[in-house]
């Protein structure tokens, strides 16, 4: 009787463990919109993003072009952000300047450079080239060449 009564119980609260677990993962989605977001998260999504694609170029040596996203503050975009590389090992900090939110940091596997202002129109805030210059990783405004 008692073996079966820990059995129960164990089911039971995993059961219960399973039910806040998933409640946690859907309120996390259901509050993580690109809109809805705080700028500090979209800022800081912006830089770990660059900084993956820095140290993809780092290692394979390769130039990468991508597209940047706008940020949001509610359901309006921020009309401009600045990034800035740099440091051995470096970091990307990205910073929304109309923006009172602190701004956001990733950390880069090699040593990298730039800094540039990004000015939003639309949902697209233009391209990024990250390539290899001289050993080190460049990030610069625009497509590659």
């Amino acid at each position: 009787m008692r073996g079966q009564l820990s059995v129960e119980m164990f089911l039971a609260f995993s059961l219960v463990l399973f039910i806040f677990a998933w409640l946690a993962n859907f309120l996390d989605a259901y509050y993580s919109t690109a809109t809805a977001s705080p700028v500090f998260f979209q800022e800081k999504g912006i830089a770990s993003g660059l900084a993956r694609l820095a140290n993809t170029a780092c290692v394979t040596n390769m130039s990468i072009t991508t597209t940047l996203p706008c940020v949001f503050a509610g359901a309006n975009p921020i009309s401009s952000y600045d990034i800035n590389a740099s440091g051995n090992p470096a970091a990307i900090w990205v910073h929304a300047t109309a923006s009172s939110a602190a701004p956001a940091s990733a950390r880069v596997l090699c040593s990298a450079s730039g800094a540039f202002p990004i000015q939003c129109t639309g949902t697209t805030a233009g391209e990024a080239c990250i390539r290899i210059y001289n050993g080190s990783v460049k990030i610069t405004q625009g497509a590659c060449p």
